[in-house]
């Protein structure tokens, strides 16, 4: 009796079987997908093969749409024929185009014991072929018709299924491109993670380091998420370390964003209370996470509530993220457009997949939209970056030009205080103690038997005076101009030293104003003041020459000259440089011991 019922479901099972269209390969054939060709069911967990095989064949059962299946409660079984045209064999690969499946059995020709057992819950290295998608060779006698029947499972996740069948030759040269793409990613990742560690160790600013963490986190979870990270980190790990490494790295993900996206924003300044909130967020998923990998199993049997509630959490995070950047573009700023460029890239791209884990594809292109959106999210916020440094530089630039051009004002304000109380003092003394003095000399030449010396020490005292009044102001400045004046002051020092000097007009302009041809002339007085009391030279050449935007002076002697690297420039160097500066010029001393002093000054004649 068990016999007879056996063999009728089977000559049921063979006609039910017969009605699917085959796969006609050949080898011409090249790639296939094999999607239109498959049909899928659902059958609940732990089902004996031959329940779950006549289910499968069970026409009346509809088939589930795939590649999308979302939540399955329970096995996906999946079956189609393969039909070689040739009369000699052919070679195939068969490829499920998604690393993350936690079980996956491969039967041929209705044998009840699987040809191939792999999935996350095995290492990686008893995968029959190693590569970081689930890859089974198919081998078509001449004329052959093979069966094929695939069981999946994925525990406490969605399921994507996309089935694919390649010649050898063709297999191999699309696993180079893919892995050319994927080199190019880490390529340009790695360009970016060093782009964010220069200026994070350039400015120390905590911004960049998260945006460093978060680049660091991306690629992670990029490597997980395309099977990389089973090949490579932990090919002999098993019972699903794989699925667990690729939750935490997406939650991780959505954390490492947020906790820069609050820094990058500033809402600390801006929006304080969705700043405590999304912190709060960040704080509870990695309460989750630190659950997660204490206590595995009980989170694994709970799974979908767990996911569900994560990505919840996230979404509304990503929303109020969102309002924040929005009412920032109102200021105008460059950098927040492009981050919100890059969020919308990575939140879109997080639609996606959540879509996806329901089921629903929305992306029509067969790249991974993970692999666009972080692409997408690296390049642009490290273009926000960029701009915001050069925003950051260019007010740090306005603030330090500002703090000059205080300094030149407060200067230039000390300087003429200076100018005005050193005239006033001047007048001072030629009106009051000069008329003084001159009065007293002319009183005793009137005397019939005056004391000579007497007479002589008050003409001295009269003549320093006077000389005094006009170092502090010279009157002759206004009258005949820089070039006479300095003319004069040179011709009256060199006849109280010994010092030779030498003084050249070239081309200088006279029409110069007042103020700048007095700080010229104070500044060259202050020179030849040091020369004479301090160089111990014996010649001493100054040059004065006119350009269309400045005046160069210089000032050469071949005293004893000194050390700059050990000297300090003493109170005549440091007025000299505070005029220049005061008027927006250069200044700048050259010497050596035993090699005299020179000094190049530059003057511009713009306005001050």
């Amino acid at each position: 009796m068990k016999i007879f019922c056996f063999s009728i479901w089977w000559l049921l099972g063979t006609g039910a079987w017969a009605q699917h269209n085959p796969v006609h390969v050949n080898s011409a054939t090249r790639e296939i997908d094999l999607q239109p060709f498959v049909r899928t069911v659902v059958v609940p967990h732990h089902q004996p093969w031959a329940s779950a095989l006549a289910q499968l064949e069970n026409s009346s059962i509809p088939s589930t749409a795939g590649p999308y299946f979302g939540y399955v409660p329970g096995d996906l079984w999946s079956s189609f024929t393969l039909k070689n045209e040739n009369g000699a064999p052919l070679a195939f690969r068969l490829e499920i185009e998604n690393p993350h499946i936690d079980s996956v059995l491969v039967f041929f020709d209705r044998q009840t014991a699987p040809r191939f057992t792999t999935g996350d819950w095995l290492p990686f290295l008893a995968r029959p072929i190693h590569h970081r998608n689930f890859v089974f060779p198919v081998l078509l006698e001449s004329h052959q018709t093979l069966q094929v029947v695939i069981k999946t499972n994925k525990k406490g996740s969605s399921t994507y299924l996309p089935l694919r069948l390649y010649s050898e030759a063709r297999y191999y040269e699309m696993d180079r491109l893919r892995n050319w793409g994927i080199g190019f990613y880490y390529g340009v990742a790695a360009i970016f993670v060093v782009f964010a560690a220069a200026i994070y160790f350039l400015l120390r600013q905590r911004v960049y380091l998260l945006y460093l963490i978060n680049t660091l986190n991306f690629v992670l979870y990029i490597t997980t998420n395309l099977g990389l990270s089973f090949e490579w980190i932990y090919p002999h790990a098993s019972r699903d370390v794989n699925g667990m490494v690729h939750f935490t790295s997406s939650l991780l993900l959505f954390t490492t964003w947020s906790f820069f996206s609050i820094e990058f924003l500033q809402l600390r300044q801006s929006w304080p209370r969705v700043r405590n909130i999304l912190l709060t967020a960040n704080y509870i998923i990695i309460f989750f996470l630190l659950v997660g990998i204490i206590f595995h199993e009980p989170i694994l049997d709970s799974a979908r509530n767990f996911i569900r509630l994560s990505f919840a959490m996230i979404l509304i995070g990503g929303m109020l993220l969102l309002v924040c950047a929005l009412s920032l573009v109102s200021k105008s700023r460059l950098d927040i457009v492009f981050f919100l460029i890059a969020y919308l890239s990575i939140f879109s791209t997080g639609i996606v997949m959540i879509l996806r884990s329901f089921g629903i594809n929305v992306f029509p292109l067969s790249v991974n939209p993970l692999v666009v959106g972080s692409m997408m999210e690296i390049v642009t916020v490290a273009v926000a970056l960029g701009l915001q440094v050069r925003r950051v530089y260019r007010e740090r630039k306005q603030l330090a030009d500002q703090v000059i051009e205080q300094g030149k004002q407060l200067l230039t304000a000390y300087v003429d205080g200076v100018e005005k109380e050193r005239m006033r003092f001047a007048r001072d003394l030629h009106d009051d103690i000069g008329s003084r003095l001159g009065s007293l000399q002319r009183f005793l030449t009137r005397d019939d038997d005056p004391n000579q010396i007497l007479k002589n020490q008050i003409n001295a005292l009269y003549e320093d005076v006077r000389k005094m009044s006009h170092e502090l102001s010279p009157p002759l400045l206004k009258l005949m101009g820089l070039q006479e004046t300095l003319v004069r002051h040179i011709a009256e020092t060199q006849v109280h030293t010994d010092v030779r000097f030498d003084l050249h007009f070239h081309e200088l302009p006279e029409a110069m104003d007042s103020q700048r041809a007095y700080q010229i002339y104070r500044i060259v007085q202050e020179a030849v003041q040091n020369v004479v009391k301090h160089s111990g030279a014996s010649e001493c050449e100054i040059q004065l020459i006119g350009y269309d935007h400045e005046v160069v002076v210089t000032i050469e002697d071949n005293g004893r000259g000194f050390d700059l690297s050990r000297a300090h420039a003493g109170i005549g160097l440091r007025n000299m440089k505070s005029r220049i500066e005061g008027l927006g010029g250069q200044f700048s001393v050259h010497s050596q011991p035993g090699r005299g002093v020179s000094l190049l000054i530059k003057v511009p004649l713009g306005h001050l």
